[in-house]
């Protein structure tokens, strides 16, 4: 059965007096819908405490349509509702921030491990043979292919390859040694 659209006599304002009542008549019933929804004695207090706290805010601006028993019991669920759409959002934020964190932590981690790397090659490269060295370094430092080293070196290209594979094959072996990679 529809209630039809309640006439002035039902607008109800809040006054200090009025809300002192509000408060003592419906706290308890207001507490039962929100911890009924939430199982959460503290939160659901909580929800309670906002739903009047906003009323107090807006008692002078506030006209309640119909039975305010009904006004304060819809508070009570858009209220829960609230709380479960802030919780999940709150959820979502901390699982990207838990996620980005580990991301982060791998990266510096990551960042570590290519830093000792590179440290370690650096001093493997400097314990190579004077002209075998000074050939890796015209490749891979400076970029310079075969022909543009033997050019540099007065060397063959040939003398230049098998420079760079004995470079090669040294670095293998040191790295395989000295660390806990496979240079493959």
């Amino acid at each position: 059965m529809n209630k039809p659209v309640p006439d002035k006599s039902e607008l109800f304002r809040i006054n200090d007096q009025s809300f002192k009542l509000i408060y003592n008549k419906h706290w308890e019933k207001l507490y039962t819908v929100c911890y009924s929804k939430i199982n959460d004695s503290e939160v659901a207090k909580e929800l309670v405490q906002e739903i009047f706290f906003s009323l107090w805010q807006r008692k002078d601006t506030l006209t309640i349509e119909g039975p305010v028993e009904h006004y304060l019991l819809r508070a009570a669920k858009l209220k829960t509702l609230e709380y479960y759409r802030l919780l999940t959002i709150r959820t979502r934020h901390l699982e990207n921030v838990r996620d980005q964190q580990k991301t982060e932590e791998n990266t510096t981690l990551d960042h570590v491990e290519l830093n000792e790397l590179n440290a370690q090659l650096q001093h493997f490269v400097h314990a190579m043979p004077g002209q075998c060295r000074k050939v890796f370094e015209l490749s891979r430092s400076q970029g310079l292919n075969t022909r543009e080293i033997a050019t540099e070196m007065v060397l063959s290209e040939k003398t230049v390859k098998n420079h760079l594979t004995r470079a090669l094959h040294f670095l293998k072996e040191k790295l395989d040694k000295g660390t806990g990679y496979s240079a493959v």
